[in-house]
C-alpha cells in the first residue's frame, strides 16, 4: 500500500513537473518571436562642412513578426516619435498629434523626413542580416563572417559590436552634392 501511494505520488509529481516544464516553455517560445532592441540613437545632417540640424535621443524596436514598432524619445526622455508597420500599413504619430500614414514604411519615412530610409531593410539589418530584395555593394565581412559594411541604395552602412541577437551598432550615412546626413543607433540591451 506504502509503496503504491509512493508510486502514486511521484506520478502526480512527474506530471505537475512536465506541465510545468511547457508552460515555461510555451512562454519561451512566445518570448523568442519578439525581438527587443533599446539604444541612442543620432542623426546629423550637415551642408558642406556645417552642421544644419542634430537630433539625439534614445530609441526602442520591438519587432513581433507580423509587426514592428519604433519609437524616438528626445534627451529628455519625452517620446517624439512613433512607428507603428504592419505588412500593408505604417502610421508614424508625432508628439505634437500630427499622424502620416502610408502603405509602405519607406515611404513613409521619407515622406516625414524628406530623405529615404529604408526602414524594411534597417529591421532586419538589426537582425544582422539581409532581406532578399537587398543587394549590398562593396560588401565586407568581420572575422566572423557577419555584415561590416556595404552600400545600398547611395546608403553607406557600418555594422558593428555584434551580440547573440545582431550588431550594437549601425552607422548610416548618405551624401549627396553638398549635403551629408548621419543617422548612428547604439543598442543597449
Amino acid at each position: 500500500m506504502l509503496s503504491r501511494l509512493f508510486y502514486a505520488s511521484n506520478f502526480v509529481f512527474l506530471i505537475a513537473l512536465c506541465l510545468l516544464s511547457n508552460s515555461c516553455i510555451h512562454k519561451n517560445l512566445i518570448n523568442d518571436r519578439i525581438f527587443e532592441r533599446t539604444g541612442s540613437f543620432y542623426i546629423v545632417e550637415k551642408d558642406d562642412s556645417r552642421i544644419l540640424r542634430a537630433f539625439q535621443g534614445t530609441f526602442f524596436w520591438n519587432d513581433y513578426g507580423e509587426y514592428y514598432e519604433l519609437g524616438l524619445s528626445n534627451f529628455f526622455g519625452k517620446r517624439e516619435v512613433y512607428l507603428k508597420v504592419s505588412p500593408d500599413n505604417a502610421l508614424l504619430r508625432t508628439a505634437d498629434g500630427f499622424y502620416l500614414q502610408s502603405l509602405d514604411a519607406d515611404d513613409l519615412a521619407s515622406q516625414f523626413l524628406g530623405y529615404k530610409i529604408p526602414m524594411n531593410s534597417l529591421r532586419i539589418w538589426l537582425k544582422g542580416s539581409f532581406i532578399c530584395n537587398d543587394i549590398p555593394e562593396k560588401l565586407l565581412t568581420d572575422k566572423f563572417n557577419k555584415p561590416s559594411s556595404f552600400i545600398l541604395s547611395d546608403l553607406d552602412v557600418k555594422l558593428s559590436s555584434y551580440d547573440i541577437f545582431g550588431p550594437r551598432k549601425i552607422i548610416m550615412q548618405k551624401t549627396q552634392e553638398n549635403n551629408s546626413i548621419t543617422i548612428k543607433l547604439i543598442v543597449k540591451n
